[in-house]
């Protein structure tokens, strides 16, 4: 990662800063939910995370195979947000992504977890 600041509109930067990242590595994860076309039911997500989050706040995005048709929403989402505390979620229609903010969400090495969210399934047979 490389930082670089400049000062108004400048070409020389003033303060720069270079950092290595980390390796991203796959995080094993298994969806289940409906098979019955065109209907809108929970779907779950159970995942094993590698390593804790930095932070108690988690955002989930979560994205559909693309140009199928399904629909993700936020009507049956567990556990459930809490906007007093900041948590949301947002859907990005047919094909769209899924957003899920939690303010205080604890991921735990070691420890399987589960969330699930809506899912309108294609009224027809997927291509």
């Amino acid at each position: 990662w490389t930082l670089a600041i400049f000062k108004d509109g400048g070409t020389q930067y003033v303060n720069w800063q270079n950092l290595p990242g980390y390796a991203i590595g796959e995080m094993d994860a298994e969806f289940k939910g409906n098979n019955q076309l065109g209907v809108t039911a929970r779907g779950y997500f159970t995942f094993d995370p590698m390593r804790a989050s930095p932070t108690p706040g988690v955002l989930f995005e979560i994205i559909p195979p693309v140009g199928v048709g399904y629909q993700l929403n936020c009507q049956t989402v567990t556990p459930t947000i809490t906007p007093s505390l900041g948590e949301s979620c947002v859907s990005g229609g047919v094909d769209g992504k899924l957003l899920l903010l939690y303010s205080n969400f604890s991921i735990v090495p070691g420890t399987r977890q589960t969330i699930g969210i809506g899912v309108s399934n294609p009224g027809g047979r997927p291509p």
